[in-house]
């Protein structure tokens, strides 16, 4: 049997939808292009901690991602990991409850798969985390 998603509508972030403890919002129409946006939350709806979160750091996205690429690219395991894959490109933001804590997900151009996080902690970049 097919289980229809639950979808709330929020006024800045558009249509989320719940899928596994989390709201997210596809095809954010942000600053910096169409990405998703993830707060996390439970069938109720999303945290309204994570969203304030979200909506405080959203006015700072470019350099938000600006800094985010540069401590991705300042590591010497994910350059080792894009060798050959293309440019990076940004996928979405997921927000936590506290605040400044968050992570901005890239991809690569030339490998669909390739998933480089960078986790930030009180608004600093602390961790880039690598999968594929």
């Amino acid at each position: 049997m097919f289980w229809k998603k639950l979808k709330v509508q929020h006024p800045e972030f558009g249509t989320l939808t719940y899928s596994s403890d989390s709201w997210a919002s596809a095809d954010f129409p942000s600053s910096v292009g169409p990405i998703y946006v993830r707060v996390p939350g439970d069938k109720s709806g999303p945290n309204g901690e994570a969203i304030s979160n979200a909506q405080a750091l959203m006015s700072d996205l470019p350099s938000i991602v600006n800094t985010a690429e540069r401590f991705a690219l300042s590591d010497t395991n994910t350059r080792e990991f894009m060798e050959y894959n293309g440019d990076l490109t940004l996928d979405g933001l997921a927000f936590d409850v506290e605040p400044g804590t968050f992570t901005v997900a890239f991809g690569l151009t030339e490998w669909p798969d390739a998933m480089i996080d960078v986790a930030f902690r009180e608004g600093n970049p602390v961790e880039v985390l690598l999968a594929d």
